[in-house]
């Protein structure tokens, strides 16, 4: 269980609420005290798609896709429900991985690997990506 003792759970929300309003596919940089920024130069994946067996591919190197964050029954992967969104506890782990130093994400669309009846790929859900490359 993740225990954070200069924040309380009213902090964690802020912040969550915060991250939530960053627009999809623009990367940020984010804090161990709970600090967003702007991650200048960094650029989201072109595309990222449901994978059946590896649960998402991503189309760039250096991301890698959080799992475990959605409330969805028996399913433990990285693409969230469209209903699904950046409360305290997802807040709070974000930043518990920037514990060390500044982390850089990306909240994106998740689309399905293959198109429906109208020959287009439609979202999934979305996911979020943390940035690996330097590592």
């Amino acid at each position: 269980m993740l225990v954070i003792d200069t924040r309380s759970l009213a902090d964690m929300h802020v912040i969550g609420k915060q991250i939530n309003a960053i627009e999809f596919d623009h990367p940020f940089t984010l804090t161990s005290d709970g600090v967003i920024g702007d991650a200048a130069g960094v650029y989201a994946p072109e595309s990222v798609t449901n994978d059946p067996d590896e649960d998402v591919l991503i189309d760039a190197d250096g991301w890698e896709a959080l799992t475990g964050m959605t409330g969805q029954y028996c399913y433990h992967g990285a693409v969230m429900h469209t209903s699904e969104f950046i409360g305290a506890q997802i807040a709070a782990h974000l930043i518990e991985m920037a514990e060390d130093e500044p982390q850089t994400f990306v909240i994106v669309t998740v689309m399905d690997d293959e198109p429906n009846d109208a020959d287009e790929f439609e979202a999934i859900g979305w996911a979020i990506l943390r940035r690996t490359a330097g590592e």
